[in-house]
């Protein structure tokens, strides 16, 4: 029964649209915060254990076009060097050192009214 009188409020008018439009402006930037961790996806979305084991396996993650030119005899097995496995192990430290020192933990949009962490 108030709504059409509170639809004639210009004032409530534009406040609902100036709400409307700061939460639009929130969901932009934190869709941009999230794209920043597109780089950093294959840590949730591979599987790791599939990961590790070609890894022992082969010395490294098997690509279709390996899977294809190996046919039925198959890919080879060759396990990683030692050198091969400092490598892997270096580069997830380097990592890991990027994400927690890098990265920021948490980041605040819309003068502080919409936090991601």
């Amino acid at each position: 029964h108030y709504r059409p009188d509170m639809e004639d409020m210009q004032e409530l008018s534009e406040m609902r649209q100036e709400l409307l439009d700061r939460v639009s402006t929130a969901c932009q930037s934190g869709c941009e915060y999230r794209n920043s961790f597109e780089k950093y996806a294959y840590l949730w979305v591979d599987d790791r254990q599939d990961f590790l084991a070609q890894f022992l396996r082969y010395g490294h993650v098997v690509t279709a076009e390996e899977l294809e030119q190996a046919g039925d005899e198959g890919v080879p097995e060759k396990p990683p060097t030692l050198d091969q496995f400092r490598e892997q192990v270096d580069s997830y430290e380097l990592l890991y050192t990027e994400v927690m020192h890098g990265v920021d933990q948490q980041a605040v949009f819309e003068k502080g009214w919409f936090k991601l962490d």
